[in-house]
């Protein structure tokens, strides 16, 4: 029945859910505690990508929390515990103000990679904290206000009401469903097309950057005085350009399924004409939520995987940290032996 979970919503949310939120939420909290502890990690940089994992956890928090007690509810699909628009509300604005935080601060990054690489003099004379403090308030502003555009289609709480056949097999479902929808059919339509623009602007700007970016690296020649170290700048080139190349891949990947779909529900609704199939779109539809969270859990370990630098920092900020508690604990030892 397609008001019921399927055993693969089952699956998914059940199970699924928990885990990438929780792998998520450590992932994150560990760059976080990484940049606090370690003075070496706190540049520019990593305060970019610290405020992307603070975007992730909103998202990752507000998210999870919808469909796990939306599933513990009942087993009707998506039925919230929410029984009035201000919760509906209350809920999705921190979510998609976290999701379009993540989109525009991964730009933004984008952005001054592509400064510094491909024209390092310029950037170094407007490189500085104040600015980069300025551009990622400015980042949080415009992911506020996007998101508050983007709930007109979310922040509208309506009640179902069923009247099942009288046998038993109905019994155990719920009569009453509480869902969160769009205020109306234009306010669904603005929505959509807030969340789509800007993943497909922010799509084409990063894919064009990294072009120049990667070409650019590969244009720096080796004077002879760095002769010597040709090996080692062409291994650092690579690694920055795969670098690269996984993280804005990964980010726009994960959300590409979801993207179709919501672009498809779109020209459904202006046109009466649709180009998926129905059993693709539910694929594409399940994958898309599924990626949706994994994307916002997976950064850290991105970083961990691809760049030496980062997983050296890990390694002695959570050394430090088991080393610390080991003394501290042979230090009570002795002194209670005195």
């Amino acid at each position: 029945m397609k008001w019921q979970y399927s055993a693969g919503d089952t699956l998914i949310i059940g199970i699924g859910v928990p885990i990438v939120f929780s792998v998520g939420l450590c992932g994150n909290f560990a760059f976080l505690f990484v940049i606090a502890r370690i003075k070496r990690m706190r540049t520019i940089t990593n305060f970019y990508l610290g405020n992307i994992a603070i975007a992730d956890m909103i998202f990752l928090t507000t998210a999870s929390g919808f469909y796990l007690s939306s599933f513990a509810k009942s087993s009707l699909i998506e039925d919230t515990i929410f029984e009035s628009s201000i919760g509906c509300t209350l809920n999705f604005l921190p979510c998609m103000t976290g999701y379009f935080g993540s989109m525009i601060l991964v730009t933004l990054v984008t952005l001054e990679r592509f400064y510094a690489i491909c024209f390092p003099l310029q950037h170094r004379s407007i490189n500085g904290k104040g600015r980069t403090v300025k551009l990622v308030i400015i980042s949080w502003l415009i992911s506020l206000a996007f998101g508050a555009a983007t709930v007109t289609g979310y922040g509208h709480h309506i009640t179902y009401c069923f009247v099942w056949p009288e046998t038993e097999e109905f019994h155990s479902i719920p009569t009453i469903k509480n869902a969160c929808t769009g205020f109306n059919n234009f306010f669904w339509l603005l929505s959509t097309a807030t969340e789509t623009l800007p993943f497909l602007l922010t799509l084409c700007a990063n894919t064009i950057m990294y072009v120049f970016i990667i070409k650019a690296l590969g244009r720096r020649s080796v004077t002879k005085a760095e002769a010597t170290q040709e090996t080692q700048m062409k291994r650092v080139r690579n690694q920055v350009a795969f670098m690269l190349i996984i993280n804005g891949s990964l980010f726009f990947l994960c959300q590409a399924p979801y993207r179709i779909v919501a672009i498809e529900n779109f020209v459904v609704e202006i046109t009466g004409d649709k180009f998926l199939s129905k059993s693709l779109h539910d694929t594409l539809l399940a994958l898309g939520r599924t990626l949706f969270f994994i994307n916002s859990a997976i950064n850290t370990y991105v970083y961990n995987a691809v760049s030496p630098f980062y997983r050296e920092a890990f390694k002695e900020a959570f050394c430090c940290v088991f080393v610390g508690k080991e003394a501290k604990a042979v230090s009570r030892t002795t002194t209670i032996s005195n």
